[in-house]
């Protein structure tokens, strides 16, 4: 065990409950703190892609250019057809959304549901900024 991984479990024994929550709350703060959002075009898949950037942690996943995600061609052999209906449930920043909004094509639809406001928001931003018609973000938490 690394040595910030014993003093976290340290403290989760030590601290009430309510004192780790705020540290962890307090911690996040501070991270996302001063970022500045950023538009990049990166490709992803076989197609380019505008994303706008809202975090640290969005920036980590969409700042370089990515290969087809597995998911996809796995999707294709069996329900993944032009004129399908999709729904990406957890669909963070909506970058999977576009994918399959793509494949689907103008007679299918994607569905993208992202519990985080922040995220649905950037989501419904990436759908406008690379003029995709047939995807809607909702802003809800799916189980």
């Amino acid at each position: 065990m690394s040595g910030y991984s014993a003093l976290k479990e340290f403290t989760k024994q030590v601290l009430p409950k309510a004192a780790v929550s705020a540290i962890g709350r307090y911690r996040a703060r501070r991270r996302f703190h001063g970022y500045r959002p950023r538009q990049i075009t990166r490709h992803c898949g076989d197609c380019d892609l505008t994303v706008e950037q809202i975090d640290p942690l969005g920036e980590r996943w969409y700042a370089h250019d990515w290969e087809l995600p597995p998911e996809i061609p796995l999707l294709q052999q069996s329900r993944l057809k032009p004129g399908a209906i999709v729904f990406d449930l957890g669909a963070h920043q909506c970058v999977m959304a576009m994918l399959l909004a793509r494949r689907v094509g103008p007679d299918g639809f994607v569905v993208a549901v992202e519990g985080g406001s922040a995220n649905a928001r950037a989501g419904a931003r990436n759908i406008q900024l690379n003029s995709i018609a047939n995807c809607r973000v909702i802003h809800a938490v799916a189980a």
